[in-house]
């Protein structure tokens, strides 16, 4: 586990917490990551890409519909706090925007 993520994993769940109870909560989150995580390392794909990603993927919630745009902000203004490198962050908020996407679905099968 990458150095941002223990930190980026308490500053998420202390985020969500106005969240607790919905079915959107850190706990959900908390699962996606473990879940993408698993799926970065069978794939070798960035697993600390990934994981920055799936902590972030719901943080919009906190801000309005719809979700994947309204969280861009805050998740950047989040990574930039922990000096997180401009260029992966770039990567992350094109991800984010993505996630949620029809042709992003369609594009697994």
């Amino acid at each position: 586990m990458s150095s941002i993520i223990p930190i980026l994993f308490e500053r998420v769940k202390n985020e969500m917490v106005p969240l607790d109870g919905s079915s959107h909560s850190f706990k959900h989150v908390e699962r996606v990551t473990k879940i993408a995580q698993h799926l970065a390392e069978l794939e070798n794909a960035d697993v600390e890409l990934v994981q920055v990603t799936a902590l972030l993927h719901d943080i919009g919630r906190l801000y309005g519909s719809p979700h994947p745009e309204k969280g861009i902000e805050p998740a950047r203004k989040i990574l930039e706090s922990l000096n997180y490198p401009v260029d992966r962050i770039e990567r992350i908020l094109c991800r984010l925007l993505k996630y949620h996407s029809r042709d992003i679905i369609l594009s697994i099968f």
